[in-house]
């Protein structure tokens, strides 16, 4: 029995070897029961590829609105923001350094900006897209007919200081109609009306439809037919659901601007542009949202208006000057112009060599002598038809139209009623060019009264 001890000893140490060798090869990755070996602590090293990824999943969020689409949406909006405010600023200073110069009057829907000078026989000035009434004063063509008219200078609807209310359809025959209740309410009737571009779509919508007010017609390189306006990338904008307003307010305000050196030099070629026109020009105001939207409208229909109209030019019975720059890069007066004057049958077309489609700035007298020549012209030199019905003869107009002109004409104005065609004062800064020296329209346009809203 004393043995039992150290002989149970040795048989479990030697059984044990076998069963320790079973584990190891069941578990070859157990670690060595050898106490001499330690086995080391530190984790294996990771490598560099996987540790470099450990962080970055890390540090993903998890709520479902942040992310890379949170951090554009803030900083995209933070862009817009700036944006909006810069032209914000933009839109303040240019309408600073570019007052209304007129007077103001609710008709036919809108709210009309106009400048009423001179005496004697009257002469509309309807100014084309991209610009404003100020156009008229800054080719000093103003200058050179209110010695012998009554000027009427009107910012069309939703250009310069016009509003254009949205919901309508503001296509030429409308614009005409709004002017037609601007010269009933001014006591202007068989006017001349001068038309630039495609404000001769306007203005030939008037005299068909009123010829009452319209007493002959000057087109300054007109657009009459389609294909006849200018492309523009940016035309359609303004028309996509959500992004025209945001673009109207922030990009598209930059890019005209930055656009308008280009437009001045196709303006004026092959002539180059005149060293005061750039200062003079209200670029401010006429890339303000408002107006580019308004000019957008009607490039974007101006094709299909000049469809419409284009088939009632032959009953145009009153006389009509064409005048054209022979070397037009805007519009072809080929395609244009000469076809008019062909269309209509009676008119009478002249070819300014050298000029541009700013032919009212290169050659201001000589289309000045042809205002005065067509508003002067007897209205034998029109040529109606047999049969055609005398335009100073007012037909019976539409509902709502302007009361045609049949009643006796207006008393000559009193002093009273003159101050009524008031306009304000402009510092010598803001006269043509910039410059301390006024022109003569402009210095009867600073003997007016301040301007308000008249009803």
């Amino acid at each position: 029995m004393a043995d039992d001890g150290p002989h149970d000893t040795a048989e479990s140490g030697a059984g044990a070897e076998p069963a320790r060798s079973a584990l190891r090869r069941s578990a070859p990755h157990a670690p060595p029961p050898s106490p001499a070996v330690p086995w080391p602590q530190a984790a294996p090293p990771v490598p560099t590829r996987e540790r470099s990824r450990a962080p970055q999943h890390a540090a993903l969020p998890t709520s479902p609105g942040g992310g890379w689409l949170g951090a554009a949406a803030v900083y995209g909006g933070a862009a817009l923001l700036g944006a909006y405010l810069f032209q914000t600023r933009a839109r303040v200073r240019a309408e600073h350094e570019h007052p209304p110069s007129g007077r103001f009057l609710d008709v036919g829907g809108t709210r009309l900006h106009y400048v009423d000078i001179g005496a004697g026989p009257p002469v509309v000035l309807i100014h084309s897209g991209g610009t404003t009434l100020e156009d008229w004063f800054i080719s000093s063509l103003a200058d050179e007919l209110v010695p012998h008219h009554r000027l009427v200078l009107v910012d069309r609807p939703g250009y310069g200081y016009s509003s254009r209310p949205a919901g309508t359809d503001w296509s030429p025959e409308r614009q005409g109609r709004a002017l037609a209740h601007l010269m009933h309410r001014l006591g202007v009737y068989r006017a001349t009306l001068v038309a630039h571009a495609d404000a001769a779509l306007p203005a030939i919508a008037l005299a068909l439809a009123y010829p009452g007010f319209a007493r002959a017609l000057t087109l300054l390189n007109p657009i009459a037919f389609p294909g006849g306006a200018p492309a523009s990338a940016a035309a359609p904008v303004p028309g996509i659901p959500l992004l025209a307003p945001v673009a109207r307010a922030t990009a598209l305000p930059s890019l005209a601007r930055s656009g308008l050196p280009a437009l001045f030099r196709a303006s004026f070629e092959p002539q180059p542009v005149p060293a005061t026109y750039a200062a003079a020009f209200p670029a401010g105001l006429v890339t303000r949202p408002a107006q580019l939207s308004a000019s957008a409208q009607d490039a974007t229909a101006i094709d299909a208006a000049a469809t419409r109209l284009s088939q009632r030019y032959s009953d145009l019975d009153i006389p009509v000057t064409v005048v054209a720059g022979s070397g037009d890069a805007i519009v072809d007066p080929d395609a244009q112009a000469r076809r008019l004057a062909r269309t209509i049958g009676h008119a009478r077309l002249i070819v300014v060599p050298a000029a541009g489609h700013m032919v009212h700035h290169s050659a201001p007298s000589r289309v000045a002598a042809a205002i005065i020549d067509t508003a002067t012209a007897p209205r034998a030199l029109a040529a109606a038809p047999p049969g055609a019905k005398d335009t100073m003869t007012p037909r019976a107009p539409a509902p709502s139209a302007p009361p045609a002109p049949s009643a006796p004409p207006p008393a000559a104005p009193s002093r009273s009623a003159t101050a009524e065609r008031a306009a304000p004062k402009r510092s010598p800064a803001k006269a043509k060019g910039g410059g301390g020296k006024r022109s003569p329209a402009r210095r009867q346009t600073a003997k007016r009264g301040p301007t308000k809203p008249a009803t």
